[in-house]
């Protein structure tokens, strides 16, 4: 892996100005695992408080049954 030196930092940043990004999309998956399952439910909350909107959920087991609900809407 390259390191980012300062004169690398600032082509970069040049580079970049007045592009415009496009907004990323994320895909949550979420496993199974029975009382390990209900863990996702802390990261569903953390994802939140950071303003996080997954644009694809998939998962197994309990992991399936968690996404369903928050993709149905279902408060955390």
């Amino acid at each position: 892996m390259a390191r980012i030196t300062p004169i690398r930092q600032q082509k970069t940043k040049a580079h970049t100005r007045g592009v415009r990004r496009e907004k990323l999309k994320i895909a949550l998956v979420l496993g199974g695992g029975g009382l390990k399952g209900f863990s996702h439910i802390g990261v569903i909350r953390a994802l939140k408080e950071l303003d996080i909107d997954p644009t694809a959920i998939a998962g197994t087991s309990i992991g399936a049954l968690i996404g369903a609900a928050h993709a149905k809407g279902m408060d955390v």
